[in-house]
């Protein structure tokens, strides 16, 4: 765990920057993750749609903390730990 600051413009600039996003999104650890979530149209989740949701979840993140610089403390292996 690390404690780092961020804020809102920060996140996005990640989320926009689609190398770093979809690279941080194609871990292992995140193909796991969409083979385990299940989606209510037919049970599964594609990675593009996982990709989508998280794009989604990031942006509100820091549609939520704005400019002001927030510190946090973040997993190692966070989506937002890669942003920082």
């Amino acid at each position: 765990m690390s404690v780092s600051i961020l804020n809102g413009p920060t996140v996005t600039e990640f989320v926009e920057d689609g190398d770093a996003f979809d690279k941080s999104n194609g871990d292992q650890k995140r193909k796991r993750a969409v083979s385990m979530t299940l989606s209510l149209r037919n049970g599964t989740i594609d990675p593009e749609e996982f990709r989508s949701e998280m794009k989604e979840i990031m942006l509100a993140v820091a549609r939520g903390i704005g400019n002001s610089p927030v510190q946090v403390a973040l997993e190692t292996e966070s989506l937002l730990m890669r942003a920082v």
